[in-house]
């Protein structure tokens, strides 16, 4: 049997729900720049010491600024990934759950829930399919 487009995308949604999936949104890169420039501020005016207590003061500025900066991963699927993106990653999906016999989304969610190895090769395909395609990096 044929899974469904919709039905796999439920699967995806429930799974990146379940295991708190989240992206970060542009807030590293930010980050890096605010605790390198305050650390490098302080080595320039206390030396060593400086550049110690400065990296120390940047990085938790750069935690402070960064604070709710992260999108649930199922949300990011759902309303920023292009139509086509999302039918490639089915397609991925599709090929390790084709297998199993579900009429709906509610069958095949139990199904893949109640076999951990087959809920993390789903899961791993989701992930390096976001970061290889599409540049979206998720934490787990």
């Amino acid at each position: 049997m044929v899974l469904a487009y919709n039905d796999i995308m439920e699967l995806l949604r429930v799974l990146s729900e379940d295991r708190n999936l989240r992206v970060t949104v542009s807030e590293s890169g930010k980050g890096a720049l605010v605790t390198g420039g305050v650390a490098g501020l302080g080595g320039m005016v206390l030396g060593p010491m400086g550049l110690a207590i400065g990296g120390a003061v940047g990085g938790c500025l750069a935690a402070w600024m960064g604070q709710g900066k992260f999108k649930p991963l199922a949300l990011v699927i759902t309303e920023d990934m292009k139509e086509e993106q999302r039918q490639r990653m089915v397609t991925g999906v599709r090929a390790i759950v084709d297998n199993i016999d579900a009429g709906d989304a509610m069958t095949l969610i139990a199904m893949v829930q109640g076999n951990q190895m087959l809920k993390n090769r789903v899961v791993t395909e989701m992930v390096t399919f976001l970061s290889q395609q599409c540049n979206i990096y998720v934490n787990e």
